[in-house]
């Protein structure tokens, strides 16, 4: 066993332990059920910011539907109730670059995305369709919410 598993779990007291693991869980417990009745930026007012509410409630806590929560409240906040790519300084998501066809991901709404779709050598016309939330991979609502919440993070909206 390593020398810090020594220092921290055999030279610890078993209760001082359970006490410890009960407030890490009634504090957890307690965020949750403000995020269920505020909100969770609200909630993370409460703790410092949003960084540090992730922090405290673990990658864990943030399945694809608590993500799509968190990317809607944050884009509410938003002047104008949508955010592009360019304001969050990314690029654009790439779905689909083939001979003649480049689809790509360049704004959120609150309930979906903006595909583009760009045709032709020089891709100058373009078609738009929605997205919901829903039908996006994991991975691809994975990138979405990283970069919005980067951006949230450093602008504190």
């Amino acid at each position: 066993m390593s020398e810090w598993f020594n220092v921290i779990f055999i030279n610890m007291n078993p209760q001082e332990h359970i006490r410890r693991v009960l407030r890490e869980e009634t504090l957890n417990q307690i965020l949750i059920n403000q995020i269920k009745d505020n909100g969770i930026l609200d909630t993370s007012r409460l703790v410092g910011g949003l960084k540090e509410l992730m922090n405290l409630l673990g990658e864990e806590y943030f399945t694809d539907d608590i993500k799509i929560k968190l990317i809607k409240e944050i884009v509410l906040k938003t002047e104008e109730e949508y955010l592009t790519f360019i304001e969050m300084n990314e690029n654009p998501l790439v779905l689909t670059d083939e001979d003649d066809l480049l689809t790509q991901i360049e704004m959120l709404y609150p309930h979906d995305v903006a595909v583009f779709y760009y045709y032709g050598y020089d891709q100058e016309s373009a078609d738009e369709a929605y997205i919901n939330y829903d039908i996006l991979t994991s991975r691809l609502l994975k990138d979405i919410f990283n970069m919005v919440i980067n951006y949230y993070i450093k602008n504190e909206m």
